[in-house]
């Protein structure tokens, strides 16, 4: 009889043991990237320019600050860049709650002057271009 309680307490730990190890296993959330923006800048040959852009973090108080990207949290992913182009002055604002950026492209070519009538035309012009996209990291915890 004493042996068959021992099995009993056993068993009846052992599944214990299990449902909280699966209980637990249920309410952690893994931490997460997420898309947050994408944006893109254009500029034809012989020009130059620059765009801003401020997006808004969703929850950004939950953001995993300990991820080091171009800011605690946050990711730039470069998509596609053509000719001479860049991102920079990436900046949180708004306490936080959003990061502003800019997009910075200057097409390739010679700007001459034409002889008559005071115009000029853009020899070897090329088009620049960049896309990005912005991720959010956050951190782990519980549901």
């Amino acid at each position: 009889m004493n042996t068959a309680r021992k099995y009993i307490v056993a068993g009846v730990s052992l599944v214990a043991l299990s449902a909280s190890v699966f209980s637990n296993s249920a309410s952690v959330i893994e931490a997460t990237r997420v898309k947050i923006a994408s944006s893109s800048h254009r500029e034809v040959g012989c020009s130059e320019s620059t765009a801003s852009f401020k997006t808004v973090i969703p929850n950004f108080e939950k953001l995993d600050t300990g991820f080091q990207g171009a800011l605690a949290g946050i990711e730039v992913v470069v998509r596609e860049r053509n000719g001479t182009a860049s991102y920079g002055n990436l900046t949180f604002t708004d306490g936080g709650a959003a990061v502003t950026y800019n997009l910075r492209a200057r097409g390739a070519g010679t700007r001459l002057r034409m002889p008559w009538g005071g115009g000029n035309v853009c020899q070897r012009a090329e088009g620049a271009n960049i896309s990005i996209e912005i991720f959010a990291h956050y951190k782990a915890g519980n549901a």
